[in-house]
């Protein structure tokens, strides 16, 4: 198999990335089926279309596209994390990176973006972030002296020692000391064991 016709199938067999080739332009000059599970545009559809549809109106009347090939010419790539455009005008999270193309002299070519769809990871992140806001929220204003503790066991399991990894502002009041990330047997090692 020639090699030029084995990376064809490879491009093409890279389902879960978007593989999008465009000349300096930016018009779409190759398009895999990993970037039409994605996008949504069939290859027919794309090849010589401008790559800006791909980007949401938002970022395009900022000129990010320019401004993304502007940077991977500048740095040799661009890194792509941000929403991008569906066919059914729907958004999701990318990460990825475009990257220009240059010909055996070193000639600008076109440019290649690679990236896959991690709406799903952006998604569980800022629901954690959210999380940790109402719960830190929560911790700072609870009236009830509050504290997560870790225990150190000995070699049968007995607990031996335990430190506060965190404690709300009442308990802090109530301890009259910060107590947090300090061993109890450092602060008060004639405190009853277990």
């Amino acid at each position: 198999m020639p090699a030029r016709h084995h990376l064809q199938q490879v491009i093409e067999n890279a389902i879960d990335f978007a593989i999008v080739v465009m000349d300096r332009e930016g018009l779409v000059t190759d398009w895999n089926q990993g970037a039409r599970k994605i996008f949504g545009w069939s290859r027919q559809e794309m090849l010589g279309a401008s790559a800006d549809r791909l980007f949401t109106a938002e970022d395009r009347a900022r000129d990010r596209p320019r401004e993304e090939m502007r940077l991977a010419l500048a740095h040799g790539q661009a890194d792509d994390e941000r929403w991008h455009a569906r066919r059914d005008g729907g958004r999701f999270w990318a990460s990825g990176e475009l990257m220009p193309l240059r010909d055996a002299h070193g000639t600008h070519q076109g440019y290649v973006k690679i990236l896959r769809d991690r709406t799903r990871q952006h998604e569980t992140g800022r629901q954690l972030r959210e999380f940790k806001d109402r719960f830190e929220t929560l911790l700072e204003t609870v009236e009830t002296a509050f504290a997560i503790v870790e225990v150190k066991f000995d070699v049968d399991d007995r607990p031996v020692d335990y430190r506060f990894i965190e404690a709300n502002p009442a308990f802090e009041r109530q301890a009259g000391v910060d107590l947090q990330g300090k061993w109890v047997t450092e602060f008060a090692p004639d405190l009853e064991r277990f």
